[in-house]
């Protein structure tokens, strides 16, 4: 038995194109099946090839950690958190 100590859906949609709504998928496919050690291998090669892919897919997920980690030093958001540039 596979271990999901989380649900892994989509909590934001915005901004998302169909390149990846289909990495979506397939990685909700992989965490359902294998579990989230696999889905944790497979989001740091999709870091490696393709990281703004990357964010909005992590953000899709977790869009609050994913801004919180974004935020810049002095504490404003930045661009990519889609707060000031």
């Amino acid at each position: 038995m596979t271990e999901k100590p989380f649900d892994l859906e989509v909590v934001d949609a915005s901004g998302l194109t169909a390149a990846d709504w289909a990495e979506i998928n397939r990685l909700k496919g992989l965490y359902e099946s294998v579990g989230r050690n696999e889905l944790s291998k497979a989001l740091a090669e999709l870091g490696e090839s393709d990281p703004v892919r990357s964010i909005r897919v992590l953000s899709a997920f977790f869009p609050e950690t994913v801004r919180g980690c974004l935020k810049g030093v002095d504490g404003r958001t930045t661009h990519y958190g889609r707060g000031p540039k």
